[in-house]
């Protein structure tokens, strides 16, 4: 965030729920939003993290090259060739921005919504952990751009596919995770059999336990053929 939106951002009035746009550019608006309850969180976690610093800072174990802009270390300064200290003037100007939060746009969406939409963000990130965990995507360095796009496409597709699994099991009942659900379907077994005399294949899924029986009930298997322990 550059200086004037920086400045704009500090130029609330810090009324819990209250909300401004400004313009930035003609394509870019900025919105910030205050809140009560994040001003508490935010004073709170840099105290936390501050007396963890303080003590760090007295044991003597920081040096130089522990000044970064990252974490609460921003909070540091050199004094003289050596010694690190807490700077008090940085924790005061942080103090200035609790509570705040802004939102830099070039949507035509309404401050309102660009802050509902930001608060969703979490189904996204929530979405490549489950791409990289659960579906064990892994980077694969291509070259043309026909192989970049068919790889995104497979993996969003299994992703697809995975979220509709999720919204069935929840639509039924069920208990279980998506990869529960997996692990718990893998361990039925389907029995394939011939009759000669008939010509006919016949099949007879194998329910064991509990967990078993209540998501092919629950996820409607065809079951009309099947060995119990029952």
């Amino acid at each position: 965030m550059d200086q004037r939106a920086s400045n704009l951002a500090l130029s609330l009035r810090k009324v819990d729920g209250k909300s401004e746009e400004y313009s930035i550019t003609e394509t870019k608006r900025l919105v910030v939003h205050y809140s009560t309850k994040r001003a508490k969180k935010d004073s709170h976690n840099r105290e936390r993290g501050l007396t963890k610093l303080e003590k760090d800072v007295a044991s003597g174990r920081l040096t130089k090259e522990h000044l970064t802009n990252r974490g609460y270390k921003k909070f540091l300064s050199l004094k003289g060739e050596t010694k690190i200290k807490v700077d008090r003037a940085k924790i005061k100007d942080a103090e200035r921005w609790d509570g705040l939060k802004g939102y830099m746009t070039n949507t035509q969406l309404s401050k309102d919504e660009v802050m509902a939409a930001y608060r969703e963000l979490w189904q996204i990130e929530r979405s490549f952990r489950i791409t990289k965990s659960e579906l064990a995507a892994r980077p694969i360095y291509h070259r043309l751009e026909h192989r970049i796009r068919a790889h995104i496409c497979l993996c969003f597709a299994a992703l697809k596919v995975n979220k509709e699994l999720e919204r069935l099991l929840k639509k039924s009942g069920c208990p279980w995770s998506v990869q529960e659900s997996i692990e718990i379907a893998a361990t039925i077994k389907t029995l394939h059999g011939f009759i000669p005399e008939t010509g006919k294949t016949i099949e007879y899924m194998m329910i064991k336990t509990e967990e078993q029986r209540e998501l092919a009930s629950k996820m409607k298997f065809d079951v009309k053929n099947s060995f119990t322990n029952s």
